[in-house]
């Protein structure tokens, strides 16, 4: 029958400290809605502005350029929610297969997932707004290295044949 319709039931917090009860119930209806409208959406969020915001202490104390390290933070985060969601689909199909999950058919999360996918985006469009940029010599040396490595060496060749002439 499942873990939902037991008299046990299932009591969790949401993530304001709310308690969820369930017991004795079918998956459906109000129970099911609650799973589905922003039960697991806040913890997401709430991940995001810590990860990007440490993410961006950590990157700036470690000299680091911000903006990839913001990029690749939200791209996991966005993996992580992918993931999550996912994994809700397939508990979401287990108490309403009634045991036979593969009867009915997986709920399709692209409307909670594309929000969340959203919400990353837009922080991280915001972290990156708060970038100040590098002054312009020191990027057009980052990104051009091996010119002002073949400077040098061309330099330093040149100063042997001075020498030596």
């Amino acid at each position: 029958m499942g873990f939902f319709n037991s008299h046990f039931g299932v009591i969790c917090a949401d993530f304001y400290g709310k308690p969820i009860a369930s017991g004795g119930l079918e998956f459906e209806g109000s129970i099911r809605d609650r799973y589905w409208q922003r039960f697991i959406e806040p913890f997401l969020e709430d991940i995001t502005y810590r990860a990007l915001a440490e993410a961006r202490k950590l990157a700036l104390d470690r000299n680091q350029d911000v903006v990839p390290v913001l990029e690749e933070t939200a791209g996991l985060l966005i993996s992580t929610a992918r993931k999550a969601f996912a994994r809700m689909a397939d508990i979401d199909r287990r108490p309403r297969g009634k045991g036979h999950p593969e009867s009915v058919t997986l709920y399709d999360t692209d409307r909670e997932r594309q929000g969340v996918e959203a919400f990353i985006n837009l922080h991280l469009a915001n972290e990156r707004r708060m970038v100040t940029p590098k002054r312009s010599l020191e990027r057009y040396y980052r990104e051009n290295q091996l010119l002002f490595w073949v400077l040098g060496f061309v330099v330093a060749i040149g100063a042997w044949i001075f020498a030596k002439g």
